[in-house]
């Protein structure tokens, strides 16, 4: 199954962070097909942590243990603070 993700990162934006779909890819229509959509998205998301970290270990840049750690520290630090105040988008 093919998948398009557009991620565009602007740390000097207001809205740093912006998640998309090219034009191609056809909206879900019902909760169901969100979900799936929503739970492919994330998994490639994670391939592509998982190709960063395992280049940066093969070029010297970290060791993938460090790097793994300091992702999923990362992760749960955002995910606790926007608990309560993040977007619900």
């Amino acid at each position: 199954m093919k998948n398009s993700i557009y991620i565009d990162i602007d740390t000097e934006r207001e809205e740093p962070i912006m998640i998309g779909k090219p034009n191609e890819i056809a909206p879900p229509t019902t909760p169901e097909e969100t979900k799936i959509m929503i739970i492919n998205d994330i998994s490639c998301l994670c391939e592509a942590l998982s190709l960063m970290i395992r280049m940066s270990d093969k070029n010297g840049y970290g060791s993938k243990e460090d790097l793994v750690k300091a992702s999923v520290m990362h992760l749960n630090n955002l995910l606790t603070e926007h608990s309560t105040s993040g977007p619900t988008e």
